[in-house]
């Protein structure tokens, strides 16, 4: 992890595996439909940072970038709108500032490896 690459790399497995635990929590608590999305969502980042830290490059690792790129703004919208829409749900005391600082901290986990990726030493590793 000295380099941005390599923290893009941890980043994608760090976030694939929290997605796929708060998809767990979801299912348990909500349903399975409410998880299932985190869990995919999941899964496919975990699998984008297993094929690009692979040190043999095919033609298909052209398409890693641009679908991390897409992946990381999605999921950092989706935990924005998640902050707004836990601000404005009414909810009262100490569960809504838990929720509030939860849909933060997954803005920013979401937020720093999309960053990331935009730099061009980082996009240049792709």
């Amino acid at each position: 992890m000295e380099s941005g690459f390599g923290c893009v790399i941890a980043f994608c497995f760090l976030a694939g595996l929290c997605s796929v635990l708060i998809g767990i929590t979801a299912s348990a608590t909500d349903g399975a439909d409410s998880g299932a999305v985190y869990i995919l969502t999941g899964v496919l980042t975990m699998a984008l940072g297993h094929v690009a830290s692979m040190p043999r490059k095919t033609p298909i690792d052209r398409l890693i970038l641009p679908a991390l790129i897409v992946l990381f703004l999605i999921l950092t919208l989706e935990a924005v709108m998640s902050f707004f829409q836990t601000w404005v749900s009414g909810l009262d005391g100490s569960v809504m500032w838990m929720l509030v600082a939860a849909a933060v901290a997954e803005t920013c986990m979401f937020l720093i490896p999309f960053l990331y990726l935009m730099e061009p030493k980082v996009a240049s590793k792709f």
